[in-house]
């Protein structure tokens, strides 16, 4: 099985996407969205990197890293909604520690963000009358 998470770990990619990304959110969590503009040696888009932030004074350790399989288990599961070139960051919100939300909870959230039209940057087409 290929590995889905490609890991976000540099600082200032973090910052960059909270500058000057495109952001959308919801009740469990808000993503930042940033084009990468670095390409494969064949010239694709590099795979979309993900980065996940919950913040330390929502809970203490055992309850952000439960949030944070719950995040990572909604982008598995939203991958086919995901186009390559991208830098995401997730951050959590405090409605996703609570005790009662679920995998699928957090899985409908991101769905519901990232299956809009234009949160991929996407053009409309113009139809030309003639």
């Amino acid at each position: 099985m290929k590995n889905l998470i490609i890991p976000l770990t540099e600082n200032h990619l973090f910052s960059r996407a909270y500058a000057k990304g495109k952001s959308d959110t919801s009740k469990l969590c808000a993503v930042y969205l940033l084009r990468n503009y670095k390409r494969n040696p064949d010239g694709t888009p590099a795979k979309t990197k993900l980065g996940i932030t919950v913040n330390r004074k929502l809970g203490k350790a055992c309850k952000r890293n439960r949030v944070k399989r719950l995040i990572r288990e909604a982008y598995r599961q939203n991958h086919q909604y995901i186009k390559d070139g991208y830098i995401m960051v997730i951050a959590a919100r405090a409605a996703a520690f609570a005790p009662y939300v679920k995998a699928a909870d957090m899985t409908k959230a991101l769905k519901s963000i990232v299956s809009k039209e234009d949160f991929f940057y996407l053009k409309k087409e113009t139809s030309k009358n003639k």
